[in-house]
């Protein structure tokens, strides 16, 4: 599709203010499957690379097809009649980690505005932003350090369902929060290329909501090479090991909806809104070297 990184910058802070409106928590399920868009073919519908056809795969960038990485953007509803954005970048494969780079899936809450209309200077969307009739790209800055253009970090969590898989080949990762209201559960494994090392690691704050900063938890942290030397159970060699995994809250914030939220730590920090978002781009990558959206340069 027309680069569907150009799309996707526009769709990020549309879909971030939108974020909000209604109480209801009805889970999708995240099976990286098409559910069928309640308003029709018609944009932002797109179905790119899936091999399930062609739809809009030229339009949201504006641009020839140069991107073949497959993409999907609908809107569904819950049981509550509550509009969502499901978005689909790449495929997963066989659904585990081994054969897959990278791919994501998503359910973000929709709220009262229609899509390119956008309101101008709100908490996501950022300041600059137009409405469809100017420049819908232009005028964007996904990528700079004020959240108050990027939009960047200042989204509601509890409105939003997200699957994430990374993989090089040795190191593979998974983030799955598929439950408005709680943490994520977060995976990472890395296999030496000879196979003589594994090291595991796994993060389960599955149950905890996003409220709670008083209960960490249960954490696997193992290491082990093939010959038994200097192999690492934290669960049998630090069984008294004390963690703080999880031990952290959102606290909704002054914006649409409780966006622009902050996160609070027990023995620990980390400030989303401190994030220079520049060293994420890939200047080397094809897809970028023509891009319509303006970022500031580092």
């Amino acid at each position: 599709m027309a680069n569907y990184k150009n799309a996707l910058a526009y769709c990020a802070g549309v879909l971030l203010f939108f974020a909000g409106a209604g109480v209801g928590h009805t889970e999708f399920a995240m099976n990286w499957a098409a559910d069928g868009d309640v308003f029709g073919i018609g944009s932002p519908h797109a179905n790119c690379n899936r091999g399930e056809g062609l739809l809009n795969c030229g339009q949201l960038g504006g641009r020839t097809e140069v991107d073949k990485t497959p993409f999907l953007m609908e809107r569904v509803r819950d049981a509550d009649g509550q509009t969502y954005y499901h978005m689909i970048i790449g495929v997963p494969g066989s659904g585990d980690l081994t054969d897959v780079k990278f791919a994501q899936e998503t359910y973000i809450r929709a709220g009262g505005s229609s899509w390119f209309t956008g309101i101008p200077g709100s908490s996501s969307i950022g300041a600059n932003f137009r409405p469809v009739g100017s420049d819908r790209f232009g005028p964007q800055q996904p990528f700079n350090t004020d959240e108050t253009i990027s939009g960047n970090a200042t989204a509601n969590p509890t409105r939003v369902q997200m699957v994430q898989i990374n993989n090089d080949g040795e190191l593979q990762q998974e983030f799955v929060k598929d439950r408005f209201l709680f943490k994520p559960k977060i995976t990472q494994t890395i296999t030496s290329s000879d196979g003589s090392m594994t090291s595991e690691f796994v993060a389960d704050l599955s149950d905890l909501l996003l409220s709670d900063m008083a209960t960490p938890g249960p954490v696997i942290n193992r290491l082990t090479f093939a010959d038994g030397a200097g192999s690492f159970d934290m669960a049998v060699d630090a069984p008294n090991s004390v963690t703080n995994a999880g031990q952290y809250r959102w606290v909704p914030g002054t914006g649409p909806d409780g966006s622009f939220g902050t996160w609070e730590y027990v023995g620990g920090a980390f400030d989303p809104y401190e994030v220079d978002w520049i060293t994420f781009r890939n200047d080397s990558d094809p897809d970028n070297a023509g891009s319509v959206i303006k970022n500031p340069t580092p």
